[in-house]
């Protein structure tokens, strides 16, 4: 293998689903916010002409849901097209979001498009312009939205004197229920293969550095908060019988951020100041750029990277004075109040910065931690439970039944239900610290009113 390859890995384009904010947003702010997954395909298909691609991978969930829109799929017709018009191939799977067998497309792709079937594996080889075997492409699409089958086991290539690809949409997990379990050391298995395109995990990563190479290219267009940061896709450059390089291109309009604003003892004062410091650090934002907020994986140098926005749900933690203040104003009004005079401040400018939400988690200043529980068998001992109920699995679960059906135990990224809360280990130490400031705060007061 000593020919020089050039091409885009992208997935999870999501088309059809719009951004989820609230808020009184302008006309012309809800327009963007829906058109953002569309504006970040099209970016997509300008950077495979800009780089001279010799051909662009999505490794599936093109659409939002299995039933495509008129909209999603005429787009998606006309903006392939124009990779067509410069003979550039682009093979597609299909992932668990639009599951092959679920629903037809609407509008003919152009011939340059490769869909890869549900029912087996399949490998498709990829010329030249002179019709000599550029790359060969293994692919399996979903058939319906949840896939158990290790799709990867029949991914048999010939030898490895051309350049492989597989395409998997996996959660990576070989424990995973729904979505092509396996692991990286199933795919290193594989025979032959150089590269592993991947797609379903939405935050733009390198899996494996050495060959097999495996990326996720993560979601071109973050959709709420869960989603923050610039999102993209990927140029991976081969030959020579060179380890792949792989390069991240940034695609994203709208640009999700989830900002935390510390209080502390001293300062801020009042909420005039905490305001303040919540426009100076969106100000800090919009100056420095959407390159601050890349995802940890190389950015391919040259590439553009813009915004024409960012939304931003803020969270006031910590502890201190200012939460006084807080606790005796009616919360809803006061946080209407704040969100209502960031926007005014920070929402309509070129870049805009929106303030999706603001939501307070203070409490009053304690004593240091160490000090509580030092001397104090009642702290102490309130510290090893709260320490137990994270770490200990049989209490975990208990604690996690207690809380009732409003939350669930997330097993996938792409675990989402309507009618609860996913509660991840982070969000689960977050209510835990919430619960042993609430049970402390309550035991000093009741300590400090009695008369002894």
């Amino acid at each position: 293998m000593s020919k020089n390859i050039r091409f885009l890995h992208s997935a999870d384009l999501h088309l059809g689903s719009p951004l989820k904010t609230v808020g009184a947003m302008s006309g012309q702010l809800q327009q963007t916010l829906r058109e953002a997954a569309f504006t970040a395909v099209e970016r997509l298909v300008d950077r495979a002409l800009d780089y001279d691609v010799n051909f662009v991978l999505i490794s599936g969930d093109i659409y939002d849901r299995d039933s495509r829109s008129v909209k999603a799929n005429e787009f998606l017709s006309q903006q392939l097209s124009r990779l067509n018009e410069k003979n550039i191939p682009v093979c597609i799977i299909y992932g668990n979001h639009d599951p092959l067998g679920a629903a037809p497309e609407l509008y003919k792709m152009p011939p340059n498009v490769i869909v890869f079937p549900y029912e087996h594996a399949e490998m498709v080889t990829l010329p030249d312009e002179r019709g000599i075997p550029l790359a060969r492409v293994y692919g399996q699409s979903y058939g319906n939205p949840s896939d158990t089958r290790k799709m990867y086991a029949d991914f048999v290539f010939p030898d490895s004197d051309t350049f492989n690809i597989g395409m998997l949409h996996t959660s990576l997990s070989p424990a995973g229920r729904a979505y092509v379990p396996c692991s990286l050391a199933d795919l290193r298995s594989v025979p032959h293969i150089h590269y592993w395109a991947l797609g379903h995990i939405h935050r733009a990563g390198l899996c494996s550095g050495e060959t097999p190479v495996a990326a996720f290219p993560g979601i071109p267009q973050g959709r709420d908060p869960g989603e923050p940061g610039v999102g993209g896709c990927l140029l991976v450059e081969a030959g020579s019988d060179r380890i792949p390089t792989v390069g991240f291109i940034p695609l994203s309009e709208i640009v999700w951020l989830n900002l935390s604003i510390p209080i502390s003892e001293e300062y801020p004062e009042d909420l005039d100041s905490l305001e303040e410091i919540m426009l100076n650090q969106g100000q800090e934002v919009l100056s420095q750029g959407p390159e601050t907020f890349l995802p940890d994986i190389k950015k391919v140098p040259e590439a553009p990277c813009s915004a024409r926005g960012y939304v931003v749900r803020w969270e006031i933690t910590g502890r201190g004075r200012l939460h006084e203040a807080i606790a005796a104003q009616e919360r809803e009004e006061l946080q209407s109040s704040l969100e209502n005079r960031l926007r005014q401040s920070l929402g309509t400018g070129t870049p805009f910065l929106w303030t999706e939400s603001v939501s307070f988690k203070t409490a009053s200043p304690l004593p240091e931690l160490s000090a509580l529980t030092e001397n104090d068998t009642v702290f102490r001992t309130l510290v090893e439970e709260r320490i137990k109920a994270e770490t200990e699995p049989g209490l975990r679960k208990e604690i996690i039944k207690a809380l009732g059906n409003v939350w669930y135990e997330q097993k996938d990224p792409e675990d989402i239900r309507e009618d609860s809360i996913p509660l991840t280990d982070a969000k689960l130490k977050e209510l835990l610290d919430r619960a042993q400031d609430l049970v402390f705060d309550r035991i000093i007061q009741e300590r400090e009113h009695l008369d002894y």
